[in-house]
């Protein structure tokens, strides 16, 4: 009502036509969204022409084209995007705490099984991301079940308001949700992972200037051992900020931080229920951990070095800046206490928020939808 006054502590006027003459005003707000940290230089398609797709064949088609600054725009609801089953030779195990409970692990690499292999179905698609592209979920966010989005040997990607889900989760190591492998310029936020089969974000071999911001990496999971996920963000050799991100339940890797060429900032996040360890550091790695507030964690932080007895990972917990709440633990890997390390300073601009303050802010708003988000369901 332009008639009555503001506040006396109000900074906003009246810029309309005046009281009374009838006109009629357009109000506009600009809103500026863009990544901060290291990965503030992603533009994704920039302001090419968007492309809204629906079927698997657009997508595929949008999303994979090499390298053209694209936009694509995949509109608010459920996408089941699995390929046809087929069969996987896996490890069969049973949990140490539960020996009805079966594992299946898909074997990699040089990994031998001490039982004979059974065969089980997967179903998942992986989807090869092409650098200079933006793609954005619409509304409360697009779900996506049964896709691992690739974005390794790819640079300037903004991947937004997305939902990954139920990739074969029943198995271990049959899919990651986002993985990054000598990636560049990247900025995944507002995204959700639930029922992945392994990482929910994997970055390495030198992945560079990556920014996850206001993620919930859901791991709620009654196929995994201890009721959470374990493989949460794994980031090797790679430079990265997390943050406004909710880490919840997952059981480690909150995130996972390895190699002497990584530097990742890790500021106000909230990691929740979590069994095991939150932020990890290994090999030489250095973290900067900052705002965060943790609740229910076994060991908020986790210092060790690789096989062959190399650098200790370092991580430094300013005294203070930190938030440990109910049924918080000892720091692992030195004398129990927060670590106070040597690691690098950010060359960029941040806002470091009081972590009681804005915990509340990323339990409701991080994900796809924020509070809006529609539920998820493998049903």
């Amino acid at each position: 009502d332009p008639e009555r006054s503001f506040p006396i502590d109000s900074s906003a006027r009246w810029v309309g036509p005046a009281p009374g003459s009838g006109s009629v005003a357009g109000l506009r707000k600009l809103i500026r969204v863009a990544p901060v940290g290291f990965g503030a230089n992603a533009t994704g398609g920039g302001d090419a022409a968007a492309t809204v797709v629906t079927t698997w064949d657009e997508l595929k088609a949008a999303v994979e084209e090499p390298d053209a600054p694209t936009v694509i725009l995949l509109p608010e609801g459920t996408y089941d995007f699995r390929d046809k089953p087929r069969t996987q030779q896996v490890c069969p195990s049973t949990c140490s705490n539960d020996a009805t409970k079966p594992q299946y692990t898909v074997l990699v690499g040089t990994q031998k099984c001490a039982v004979a292999l059974v065969d089980k179905q997967r179903d998942e698609r992986s989807l090869s991301v092409g650098s200079n592209k933006t793609l954005v979920g619409l509304g409360r966010g697009a779900q996506i079940r049964g896709v691992t989005f690739d974005l390794s040997d790819r640079h300037n990607v903004v991947l937004r308001n997305l939902a990954l889900y139920g990739v074969n989760p029943e198995l271990i190591e049959a899919g990651d949700a986002f993985t990054l492998a000598k990636s560049s310029d990247i900025w995944l936020d507002h995204c959700t992972t639930k029922w992945i089969s392994d990482g929910f974000v994997d970055a390495g071999t030198g992945s560079q200037n990556v920014t996850l911001s206001w993620l919930r990496l859901d791991g709620v999971t009654t196929q995994e051992c201890n009721g959470e996920h374990t493989r949460a963000c794994q980031l090797n050799d790679t430079t990265a900020t997390v943050h406004h991100t909710f880490f919840d339940h997952v059981l480690g890797h909150a995130p996972r931080v390895d190699g002497a060429t990584s530097q990742v900032h890790v500021f106000n996040n909230l990691l929740g229920d979590n069994l095991g360890y939150g932020v990890g550091s290994i090999c030489g790695a250095q973290v900067l951990m900052e705002g965060n507030t943790l609740q229910r964690v076994a060991n908020p932080t986790a210092r060790d070095t690789c096989a062959d007895d190399s650098a200790l990972g370092a991580i430094s917990a300013p005294a203070g800046s930190n938030y440990y709440g109910d049924d918080v633990g000892p720091h692992h890997g030195g004398d129990g206490k927060e670590p106070h390390d040597a690691v690098f300073e950010p060359a960029y601009p941040y806002t470091l928020e009081v972590p009681q303050d804005t915990w509340l802010n990323v339990l409701s708003r991080a994900g796809a939808g924020g509070p809006w988000a529609q539920p998820l369901s493998l049903d």
